[in-house]
């Protein structure tokens, strides 16, 4: 990795990142005084601990995947990848105690069980297009590929929402609508760029949701 030797990465300044900068310094500066303001540290329901534990659960998927399983065509730019991971974590690092109900908590584990496993799923048969050697582009079957063009982005949707319905706080769910909006988008691309590569891609193939996206 060409920036593993320097000791400070420092992004483009786009407006984007500017703004997620900003953000994490008032968090930082605006820290103590809130603390004090309190009288002590933030509780910790087990809502907030069983997100923070799916979190970082689905995070460590997402990198042993990197390491193990994708085979990518071409690299990703650390800065716009590092920038993304650290907004996602300043909207979701602080979730206080309130009076939760227990139904959300099983439905959200539910949801985030289900997401990862399809995304993961999904995934596998990706990658598993190129365990051959194939270099090319060849169009994904099996599972739900024959539905829709991005199903692993269905699945990561429903997780990212199960995350948010497990914590119940409006940051999660926040973070959830922001990543859904992202991979809906990205869904649409993928499709708009199957459809110019391959002459035979079904017309009718929805993005994400099959028979409606």
């Amino acid at each position: 990795m060409q920036l593993l030797g320097r000791l400070l990465v420092v992004p483009d300044w786009t407006f984007i990142n500017l703004a997620i900068a900003l953000f994490g310094v008032l968090n930082i500066v605006l820290a103590g005084p809130r603390e004090a303001r309190r009288g002590g540290q933030i509780g910790y329901s087990k809502f907030c601990r069983a997100s923070k534990l799916l979190l970082a659960f689905h995070f460590l998927k997402r990198e042993l995947e990197v390491l193990f399983l994708h085979q990518y065509s071409s690299r990703a730019e650390l800065e716009a990848v590092s920038t993304a991971g650290i907004g996602y974590t300043l909207l979701t690092v602080q979730v206080p105690d309130h009076a939760y109900e227990q139904l959300p908590l099983l439905v959200g584990l539910a949801m985030f069980v289900t997401g990862e496993l399809g995304n993961f799923y999904h995934h596998y048969l990706l990658a598993s297009l190129r365990s051959t050697g194939q270099h090319g582009y060849v169009l994904p079957t099996r599972g739900l590929f024959d539905r829709v063009s991005c199903p692993h982005y269905l699945f990561e949707i429903i997780a990212w929402v199960g995350i948010a319905t497990v914590s119940q706080h409006l940051l999660n769910l926040l973070s959830a609508f922001g990543m859904g909006s992202y991979l809906l988008g990205r869904a649409a691309a993928t499709t708009h760029w199957y459809r110019q590569k391959f002459d035979d891609y079904p017309k009718d193939r929805k993005h994400v949701l099959p028979y409606v996206f």
